[in-house]
């Protein structure tokens, strides 16, 4: 009997457990330590690499947006190799669709220039197949943590987010909803749905009768001349009514 609640408190804390996200406090690189200012965040969990960029580009950190962390230089690499992680986590970096295999068209989720890479000896080189993102891969080398190319769908052990002084905005809008991603708390938003300004679907919307209804008023307010439109002339007339200031033009 005891051994049987054992393994069940066993299995309920590996439940409580599975695919937990820890986010470790944010470090500075330090500008009079030769860094540039910005802050760096590791973040443990079960993720795959596009997860972790919509999570990195939604988190927030002293009021700035943050994203996967781009790699720029050795000092940079370094840096990360001796302050936050030697870990096989993901990465800013992708392969460009249609690129060609293995290093061609690889870039950096902000845009920034690919002037600088670490590949391990043995990469990139999309093995087996469709190996788009970025993890960095032990062992270390003279630069550091070395990267490997991983498909982006592979579950991994977490990810890197960098908080830039400006913070980052990425105005992608995957469901043309008319909230971006950043922002968007309903990715998935069917085409030509109301939203509201979380990207979920609106409720409470007017219905039609309620609709008709203000357009009558806004008419009796404007519609000067009855033809069921105001133009610019009626407009600021009905302003000047409203406002107490009227012109004897309009007068009847």
């Amino acid at each position: 009997m005891i051994f049987r609640k054992i393994v069940q408190l066993t299995l309920i804390i590996g439940l409580l457990s599975f695919n937990t996200t820890v986010h470790s406090t944010p470090i500075q690189w330090k500008v009079e330590n030769g860094g540039n200012g910005h802050w760096y965040e590791k973040v443990d969990a079960q993720v795959d690499w596009l997860s972790a960029k919509n999570s990195a580009e939604s988190t927030l950190y002293q009021g700035k947006f943050g994203h996967l962390v781009t790699i720029t230089s050795v000092e940079e690499n370094l840096w990360i190799t001796n302050y936050i992680s030697t870990e096989e986590i993901w990465i800013g970096g992708y392969q460009k669709d249609g690129s060609q295999e293995p290093g061609g068209g690889w870039a950096w989720v902000t845009g920034e220039e690919w002037n600088y890479s670490n590949w391990s000896s043995s990469s990139p080189n999309d093995s087996p197949h469709n190996e788009d993102g970025l993890l960095l891969y032990y062992p270390t080398n003279e630069d550091g943590v070395s990267w490997d190319d991983r498909n982006r769908s592979q579950i991994r052990d977490g990810y890197i987010v960098e908080y830039e002084n400006s913070g980052f905005i990425n105005y992608e809008d995957s469901d043309n909803d008319g909230v971006i991603d950043q922002l968007d708390s309903c990715l998935n938003t069917p085409l030509g749905s109301y939203t509201d300004k979380t990207g979920c679907a609106a409720t409470n919307l007017y219905t039609q009768e309620q609709v008709d209804k203000i357009i009558k008023a806004i008419l009796l307010w404007g519609d000067i001349d009855g033809d069921g439109k105001i133009c610019i002339t009626e407009a600021v007339h009905a302003l000047q009514v409203s406002s107490g200031v009227t012109d004897p033009e309009f007068q009847k």
